[in-house]
């Protein structure tokens, strides 16, 4: 493939630097595949699709100077085939960029994606982009995240790293659709359409903006500590239940709000420490009975450590803590603390090209449960076949976690690639 597009376009934003006419790099990547899921219950199809992805990264520097120019362009775009004589089709844009880079600072502008955070599983500090949320078992975050329009400024003076990010129009996260496999009301409230969510114009440039920073310390006895605020639209969905027309419908609830904290890892000669802690001040919380909307300060924390062994085992172990500081109810007061405990567990076969997995998330005073074995097959250099399951259970009632509308609603799913 040729990218003949995205080389015009970097070539005019520099043609005026006589300092970065020296070397071109150009570096692209072709993904195609198809995935499939199905819940196990009922037989329902919640993905059949045809994919691509194409990526494209055009570079330009001079040896004579520190200053690099980078161009990187990532679209992607899906064919939903639930409806076999009318697919869907679905584009996205993963990146769209500009940076310049030097021995202190890198400036990025454009569409792109910011990971924070240092756990997996569930990934509380990983905050700046929003998400899809159609799959709520889909955790590969470079498949969820949804690319913003950011400025990031990053600046390094030796182990100090410092961070600024700023989105003038934010993006919605993409909600599970009503009747979907992954409706998380399918039968309590079925047939009450969910109305739209925010709209976030141009013509309102900054007004509804997000913006934070990070500040990250790599100590010399290898300890990675890093400070985060973001002031961003909570992520976290919650809709209420009101009448519009003398009709109910389910209205999201989306609020800026402020949150704060703090990451860290730190490598030992055979295994890695980390842990992740955010704390969200006036977040939204959805009501029981889908009434008016609780504002609490929400408190999530995950602490764990992973280990890679001499015979290609990697062991992985998390504990989670969440608080949510609600504001009583009447007499009743809301405050609610709950624990997990996670595990995943990898082994590399056939010089990896095998490689078979488990994770686990199980609620300590909570009924969640879920289970995900899965297995991923390299056939060749750019062919892969992976196959999961997800097996999940929880309940609504005083025992509840945060699985309980996904109560059983076991799934398998196929995915295959091909990178060129």
């Amino acid at each position: 493939m040729r990218w003949i597009a995205p080389s015009l376009v970097l070539s005019s934003l520099l043609a005026s630097s006589t300092a970065l006419t020296a070397d071109w790099v150009h570096k692209q990547e072709l993904e195609l595949g198809y995935q499939s899921s199905m819940l196990t219950e009922d037989a329902t199809f919640t993905r059949n699709r045809f994919y691509g992805t194409a990526k494209h990264r055009t570079s330009a520097f001079s040896t004579t100077s520190p200053t690099r120019w980078t161009f990187d362009v990532a679209l992607r775009g899906w064919v939903e085939l639930g409806d076999w004589e009318q697919p869907e089709a679905e584009p996205d844009i993963r990146a769209l960029s500009l940076s310049r880079a030097d021995d202190h600072t890198d400036i990025q502008l454009g569409f792109q994606q910011i990971a924070w955070g240092e756990t997996f599983g569930f990934p509380i500090a990983d905050i700046v982009n929003p998400r899809d949320l159609r799959d709520p078992y889909f955790f590969e975050m470079d498949w969820i995240r949804r690319a913003n329009f950011t400025a990031n400024l990053q600046v390094m003076f030796e182990n100090l790293r410092l961070q600024a990010v700023a989105t003038p129009i934010p993006r919605n996260n993409i909600l599970p659709e009503r009747r979907s496999g992954f409706d998380p009301f399918p039968e309590l409230l079925d047939g009450i359409r969910l109305a739209p969510q925010r709209n976030f114009p141009i013509d309102r440039w900054g007004q509804d903006g997000e913006y934070g920073g990070r500040v990250g310390y790599l100590f010399d006895f290898g300890l990675d500590v890093a400070l985060l605020y973001l002031y961003h639209w909570n992520r976290t969905p919650v809709v209420e239940l009101r009448f519009e027309n003398f009709q109910p419908v389910l209205v999201p609830i989306q609020e800026r709000i402020h949150s704060a904290g703090l990451t860290f890892s730190k490598a030992f000669e055979d295994w890695v420490l980390r842990g992740d802690t955010i704390v969200h001040f006036e977040e939204p919380l959805i009501d029981e009975l889908l009434g008016p909307s609780d504002r609490i300060t929400h408190v999530q924390s995950v602490l764990g450590a992973d280990v890679t062994t001499e015979t290609d085992w990697t062991f992985g172990g998390q504990v989670h803590y969440d608080h949510r500081d609600a504001a009583p109810q009447g007499s009743a007061p809301r405050d609610a603390d709950r624990q997990w405990i996670s595990a995943r567990i990898q082994k590399l076969l056939f010089d990896g090209d095998l490689e078979p997995q488990v994770f686990a998330f199980v609620g300590v005073d909570n009924s969640d449960r879920w289970v995900q074995p899965r297995i991923d097959w390299h056939v060749m250099d750019p062919w892969t076949v992976s196959l999961r399951a997800d097996f999940v259970w929880g309940t609504t009632d005083e025992d509840a976690g945060d699985l309980g509308f996904y109560d059983e609603r076991h799934r398998v799913m196929l995915w295959t690639s091909l990178r060129l």
